[in-house]
């Protein structure tokens, strides 16, 4: 009975490993060439967030720069 079931273990586990295996080459280049895949497509809402918080950058930076033209003035 020990010697059935030693066997049967065997043979379920050569099985999983064959079916486990694949082709390296293949299977590395498929990996890869998902990963590079984009995982989605970014919001509108997230999008327009990003467009407003590059116009008030752009704000920012002209009144640092208004700002320190009348500092350099009144120097």
């Amino acid at each position: 009975m020990a010697i059935s079931k030693t066997i049967l273990l065997s043979a379920l586990l050569v099985s999983l490993v064959a079916c486990s295996e694949r082709d390296s080459d293949a299977s590395a280049d498929a990996v890869k060439a998902e990963l590079e895949k984009p995982s989605g497509v970014i919001p509108a809402h997230q999008l327009k967030a990003m467009e407003r918080a590059k116009d008030v950058e752009g704000l920012l930076k002209k009144s640092e720069q208004d700002l320190r033209a009348k500092i350099d003035a009144d120097s």
